[in-house]
């Protein structure tokens, strides 16, 4: 997965930098239709404000918020 900023600015804002994060994915649960929980395993916690969201990419070029 890729988090970072979405925002229009000639550079990101240095408290919050891209980062990339590999994980494993432990469980899935479907929520409604075509929503799904997902819990991913990453090396290192991954810091969250409220508000922010990830792009998830997958296998076969799939991503999704």
């Amino acid at each position: 997965m890729t988090i970072k900023p979405l925002r229009v600015a000639d550079q990101p804002d240095p408290l919050r930098p891209v980062r990339v994060e590999h994980g494993t994915v432990l469980s899935i649960a479907e929520v409604g239709p075509a929503v799904f929980d997902l819990v991913v395993a990453t090396g290192s916690p991954v810091p969250f404000r409220p508000g922010q969201f990830a792009i998830v990419h997958g296998p076969q070029d799939q991503r999704r918020c």
